[in-house]
């Protein structure tokens, strides 16, 4: 044998399923990590809905508890185009 030289001990059907199994790792990997990805964002957004759902629940009670438009805003943080929307 030449200095140098490499032997392959895999044949070449070897190889390649080595290399189609060491792909499908890459890609189940980068599938796993998109799926938690937007399960995070998912949660976010639900969560920023709900509180904005919440926020115009308790203006539309305060309103109709006679409570003036600034105070709403003020505690809100709602617009006053929001406000009177509601």
């Amino acid at each position: 044998m030449e200095a140098g030289k490499y032997i392959n001990p895999f044949t070449e059907e070897e190889e390649r399923l080595m290399i189609m199994r060491d792909l499908k790792n890459v890609v189940d990997t980068a599938e796993e990590k998109g799926i938690n990805k937007g399960i995070e964002i998912g949660k976010k957004e639900g969560i920023d809905i709900g509180k904005k759902e919440s926020t115009i629940e308790i203006a539309k009670k305060m309103k109709t508890k006679g409570f003036d438009i600034n105070s709403i805003i003020n505690l809100t943080g709602l617009s006053k185009e929001d406000i009177e929307q509601l």
